[in-house]
């Protein structure tokens, strides 16, 4: 059976179609990406480049969920920070969350390198940021939690390291602490540190809310 000229026009006519209907499909998926690669929400970025994105986003502030916790009076952390690695100390955190969504908190202490045989002091280390719920929790397996309240604070630091020869040296750079705090009030993250945002080093720390103090107390000598 022969296919008539109006058949084979008609098919070739559609098959354009979908060819056209793919391209424009591809297309808007594109634009969608490049255009929400500008939301720090959506994106994963090394966390200085989050930073800047926030400090230059247009995005007006998100109202907290009903699943995420609502901070009616500062929440005070002073945890451990270690290196994920081994467990082992890099210093302590304190952390204040308060009430209207401000974050703030130092670096402090001092630990052993064990790598380098090194004794590092941590002359400062102070920090501060907000919180920022429209981010939205994913585990490694990709899967969602929308209770959880995700924060990042921005700060310097200084350290001093002494070798074995009892040789001197001080580091300095820029302090990123970020992380996630739950609807009881127990919160996780990281600290990250760099000097020239190619090379950095990560510590995780995590922990439950301790007697309530307030930002101005934190940062009194």
């Amino acid at each position: 059976m022969k296919t008539s000229k109006s058949n084979r026009r008609a098919s070739a006519g559609i098959a354009l179609l979908i060819v056209l209907l793919l391209v424009v499909i591809v297309l808007a998926v594109q634009w969608w990406i490049k255009s929400n690669v500008k939301d720090p929400d959506i994106v994963a970025l090394p966390p200085w480049k989050e930073w800047r994105l926030r400090e230059s986003s247009l995005k007006p502030p998100s109202q907290l969920n009903e699943q995420q916790p609502h901070i009616t009076q500062a929440c005070f952390f002073d945890m451990h920070a270690r290196l994920p690695e081994d467990n082992s100390s890099r210093g302590s955190i304190t952390l204040i969350i308060e009430p209207g969504g401000t974050v703030g908190g130092q670096w402090y202490g001092d630990y052993h390198h064990n790598t380098n045989n090194r004794f590092c002091d941590i002359l400062a280390g102070d920090f501060s940021g907000n919180v920022y719920p429209a981010k939205i929790y994913r585990n490694e397996q990709g899967e969602e939690d929308q209770s959880k309240l995700y924060f990042i604070a921005k700060g310097m630091f200084l350290l001093q390291a002494t070798d074995l020869r009892e040789k001197l040296r001080n580091e300095g750079g820029d302090i990123y602490v970020k992380g996630w705090l739950d609807p009881e009030h127990n919160a996780q993250g990281e600290i990250i540190i760099t000097s020239n945002e190619k090379y950095f080093q990560t510590f995780t720390w995590h922990g439950k809310p301790a007697e309530p103090k307030t930002m101005r107390d934190l940062f009194l000598p």
